[in-house]
């Protein structure tokens, strides 16, 4: 009887230890969300950690479409990227190329293509590698991506403004701290090297940050009022991830004021009037400079001097670089819409402020995209010279596959959708059919992107289906244009998703070994008994 109560109670003591062993791993998986004392939920820059487990788990089940891109991502040559400072040149000595390991640091003098690629790939680099890094748990990628953070943090120290390349070292800066900050942000607060790895210098990072990022678009571009297309709203992005990482919450809230004040001016909705709203600051002077400028001078008007009012009319849902092209036009959407996001993650609702203006926005352009190829361009669509839009390359064509890659529809859809539970709405757009053939034009579109070479990487956005599709705001809850199905009286198959080595599992296996020990002990005892008495009747007389 003694060794029965002793292999029960070594079982449970098993069993209980297993199970916290289990429990006390669960509760530290993972990382945990701060709040600062400027009040900023981190990590919060496009992403937050809801968000970020939501992926994960998903990936954990092998879903679609998540893990086919984690998958491409994994196996591309993007992620082994490493800093490449031939792009840069010495900070005191702008004719000498960059030596990293000079204490005054180095400069971005950008003033070609291949130039701006390179910088590209480097700031989503480090981005893929933050994102790879929490969804996967690999420490390869979180050192990668700080490697990379760490060379811009501790060489950059600026970036080069001149003339001859039209100022886009304004653009760049923008477009360094729209990507770049994302991974900052995974990172800091969801990495702690366990060896000797190298370790995040955020001291040196916001430092960098601070003096030669913030300077450029928020004191030369946002308060350069002539800067109202996707320069300013890629800046008004950069500004409030800025604040977010910097913890400084004069630049967030100067980010929200942008915005606002930006984006009335920036997407014509019919209510607006006969045209759109002025753009702030008063930048033209009389309505028929700010309707060219919308137009892109593509209308005959345009091209008298001194300009005369067209005669065009404006579309509903129209914004302001559309005539210009449809990637620029995008791009404008995008830094809108992630800056939208992010403002969410910390408590300030602007999708809620301009709700039918972002929606008209994205439907408009979307509308378009698909219909282009068929249909051709809207009736009256940017004056009289509509032929002419085709622009440069056909990159910026309506119908070219990445046209609208830059406008963060997903992340659009997945807070009007998949979070409030809305649509999108179809716009009657003029020459096109009055019904859009696949009626939410947002989720039609999604639906043909969501997988493949359409969820990459670009200056504005990058993997938006990776990191949005679906996610809520970290619910499970998927964005689909059809309906759920009805609720059934049938009860639900068991989870399965609850893997070997949980609580309930753990006490089962300890019953079940249980009950096989006291089997065992019972079965020798009769046996034993057995024995004696075999041997009992067959003992020899005296």
């Amino acid at each position: 009887m003694l060794s029965v109560v002793w292999l029960v109670a070594m079982t449970l003591l098993i069993t209980s230890a297993v199970s916290s062993d289990h429990a006390a791993a669960t509760e530290g998986e993972g990382a945990s969300a701060t709040t600062s004392d400027a009040g900023f939920v981190h990590p919060g820059i496009l992403v937050d950690l809801p968000t970020l487990d939501y992926v994960r788990d998903q990936l954990a089940t092998g879903a679609d479409p998540w893990t086919s891109i984690f998958e491409t991502i994994r196996a591309g040559q993007l992620i082994r990227e490493r800093p490449d400072w031939r792009i840069f040149s010495d900070a005191r000595d702008k004719s000498r190329p960059c030596d990293p390991g000079s204490p005054q640091g180095c400069v971005l003098d950008c003033d070609s293509t291949t130039c701006k690629e390179v910088l590209n790939r480097q700031i989503n680099s480090a981005y893929a590698n933050a994102l790879l890094w929490y969804y996967s748990g690999d420490e390869q990628h979180a050192r990668r991506a700080v490697e990379m953070l760490n060379g811009y943090g501790q060489i950059v120290r600026g970036f080069i403004t001149k003339k001859s390349t039209t100022y886009t070292g304004i653009l760049e800066a923008a477009w360094t701290a729209q990507t770049l900050l994302r991974a900052a942000e995974i990172i800091r607060y969801t990495y702690d090297p366990t060896g000797d790895e190298e370790v995040f210098d955020t001291g040196a990072f916001e430092s960098m940050v601070r003096t030669a990022l913030v300077p450029l678009f928020s004191e030369k571009l946002l308060d350069d009022r002539a800067a109202v297309n996707n320069w300013r709203t890629s800046a008004i992005e950069a500004l409030m991830n800025s604040g977010v990482f910097l913890n400084d919450r004069r630049l967030y809230e100067r980010s929200l004021e942008m915005w606002r004040e930006l984006v009335p001016s920036y997407i014509y909705l019919t209510e607006d009037g006969s045209r759109p709203r002025d753009f702030p600051g008063g930048l033209f002077r009389g309505a028929a400079a700010q309707a060219c400028y919308w137009l892109y001078d593509r209308d005959s008007a345009c091209a008298r001097t001194p300009p005369a009012l067209p005669d065009a009319a404006f579309q509903n849902g129209q914004s302001a670089e559309v005539c210009r092209d449809f990637w620029h036009a995008s791009a404008g959407m995008g830094g809108i819409i992630n800056a939208a996001e992010t403002a969410h993650l910390q408590g300030d609702d602007l999708y809620g402020e301009q709700e039918p203006r972002l929606k008209a926005g994205m439907s408009y352009l979307l509308q378009i995209k698909q219909s282009f190829d068929t249909e051709g361009y809207p009736d009256g669509f940017c004056g009289d010279d509509s032929g002419s839009v085709a622009g440069r390359n056909g990159m910026e064509l309506p119908g070219a596959p990445g046209a609208t890659r830059t406008m963060s529809s997903v992340v659009a859809y997945n807070h009007y959708v998949t979070r409030l539970g809305g649509e999108f709405p179809t716009l009657q757009i003029p020459g096109y059919d009055n019904r859009f053939r696949g009626g939410d034009p947002v989720a039609t579109y999604i639906a043909t992107q969501r997988s493949g070479p359409g969820d990459t990487f670009d200056f504005v956005t990058s993997w938006q289906v990776l990191t949005h599709y679906g996610v809520g705001d970290g619910e499970r809850s998927m964005p689909t244009p059809t309906p759920s199905p009805a609720p059934s009286d049938t009860p639900s198959a068991p989870r399965e998703d609850s893997p070997p080595g949980s609580p309930p599992y753990l006490l089962a296996v300890a019953i079940v070994t249980l009950a096989g020990l006291l089997a065992w002990i019972l079965h020798r005892r009769r046996a034993d008994r057995r024995r004696r008495r075999r041997a009992a009747t067959t003992r020899p007389l005296r």
